[in-house]
């Protein structure tokens, strides 16, 4: 397969995985509201159908927060085993990549295998027991108690606030289902699901550029009409590493703290580098008539 073919399969690998895991939290969401909305329907209510400021209604509230913990706690080590199959998806799709380029560093079995093996245990995944680590980057990035706070909080201003309960589950429900709502939980994991795969895959290029002695990158991807200015001016160019490492110092709307390397263009960047030898670099960038470092 072609290095462009290569790098297009990695694409549409991390975008189905990033996809797949926004889905999974879509259906988390669901499970969440209808235990909340249980909860809703038998707060107390005085004749007026006002909400009771009592300590029936108050503990209900608290038993929200609870709830909604307990519906992370058992999905989370489904979603983070599934979410681990996908990222392992994605490196052997790397490896194949790497194995098929002119490295100055032969790719061998074991330096593939010590490779999955630090990389997926960066993530939280154990290969070695085929296991999520407890505590790890997977599993602590969805037990995190914001999203459980947000939605007890936001109950016990309405008991508070004696609110009639009719109106406040119609508020309840709008505001859940609202884009960036702290009551939804897309916007506590939005970033965490939608990133994840495109800055996997840029990790598991770096490590095994670095392993395989590449220091130039192609900056893969498409133009679409959302495309950020900094995305813009380099996409498909060829980088030193050197000067990819000087954009750590430059600022741009949508940048994401951390390595560039990692990060990119930002907040769901879907561009991607694709590192390659020098010689390669050379070939690439007289090909598209453009000096290595160059910009769009």
């Amino acid at each position: 397969m072609a290095r462009s073919d290569q790098e297009r399969s990695r694409r549409a690998a991390a975008g189905a995985g990033d996809r797949a895991s926004a889905g999974l939290i879509q259906r988390l969401n669901s499970l969440i509201y209808q235990a909340v909305a249980d909860v809703l329907a038998g707060l107390a209510v005085d004749a007026a159908g006002r909400i009771l400021f009592n300590v029936r209604n108050i503990s209900q509230a608290e038993q929200v927060g609870f709830a909604v913990q307990s519906i992370y706690a058992r999905s989370a080590p489904g979603f983070a085993r599934t979410v681990a199959r996908g990222l392992l998806r994605l490196f052997r799709i790397n490896t194949a990549y790497f194995r098929e380029a002119e490295t100055p560093v032969e790719l061998t079995e074991s330096l593939e295998s010590r490779m999955v093996k630090m990389i997926m245990k960066a993530y939280g995944y154990d290969m070695g027991t085929g296991a999520v680590i407890a505590g790890g980057y997977l599993d602590g990035n969805l037990r995190s108690p914001g999203h459980a706070l947000a939605i007890s909080r936001r109950i016990a201003e309405a008991i508070a606030g004696r609110m009639p309960l009719k109106g406040f589950q119609r508020t309840f429900r709008a505001e859940f289902n609202r884009p960036g709502s702290a009551l939804n939980a897309e916007h506590h994991y939005n970033r965490f699901a939608r990133d994840l795969y495109h800055e996997f895959d840029r990790m598991v290029q770096g490590e095994y550029a670095r392993q395989l002695g590449l220091t130039h990158a192609v900056y893969s991807g498409t133009v679409k009409d959302n495309t950020r200015p900094f995305c813009e001016h380099r996409v498909n160019n060829v980088y030193t590493e050197e000067e990819i490492l000087s954009w750590n110092g430059q600022g741009w709307q949508g940048k994401k703290p951390g390595d560039v390397r990692i990060n990119l263009g930002g907040y769901n960047c879907r561009h991607t580098l694709s590192w390659v030898s020098e010689e390669t670099a050379r070939a690439i960038a007289k090909r598209r008539g453009k000096e290595i470092n160059s910009f769009n």
